[in-house]
């Protein structure tokens, strides 16, 4: 998994927005992760300078101080829209999905809206946090990655 700049974020590769609302899940990404086929993953926000979303599971959350308020809050709740208001940290979980047998996540048009994305859209698949892998959809990684012919597109 190659850094795109000395010091900066290692990135896996690029993920295209499928026809059918599916997004393939890096196969290294899942590995790092933890990650099972099969197994539930919640998407939650992006930052805002990057945009995108994080894909993560109930039990990478589980015992941080972030996913504790989250997870607490799914159970109370039949909305998918769930936010952490502690201290500056604003994360919300915009759905969840599961991993099929070929390492993809399912999103729907939904989804697409609310982060302004587009089918056969590219992401830059990279490493999060020790809690989700980052899939980027702007800023200076992403335009940076532009260059990087080198990179694997997952599709």
């Amino acid at each position: 998994m190659p850094r795109l700049v000395k010091g900066g974020k290692y990135i896996y590769g690029w993920a295209k927005l499928g026809e059918n609302y599916k997004i393939k899940v890096p196969p290294e990404a899942l590995n790092e992760y933890g990650i099972l086929k099969g197994e539930e993953v919640l998407i939650i926000s992006g930052s805002k300078k990057s945009g995108g979303f994080g894909i993560t599971t109930p039990s990478l959350l589980e015992g941080t101080p972030i996913g504790k308020n989250l997870l607490q809050n799914i159970k109370g709740s039949s909305s998918q829209h769930i936010e952490n208001k502690s201290k500056s940290n604003r994360i919300k979980i915009s759905t969840s999905s599961y991993i099929d047998e070929e390492g993809y996540v399912s999103v729907n048009q939904e989804f697409l809206k609310e982060y302004n994305l587009e089918k056969n859209e590219k992401l830059l698949v990279g490493r999060g946090s020790g809690l989700a892998m980052g899939f980027i959809a702007k800023g200076p990684i992403f335009q940076e990655a532009q260059q990087h012919l080198e990179l694997e597109i997952f599709i």
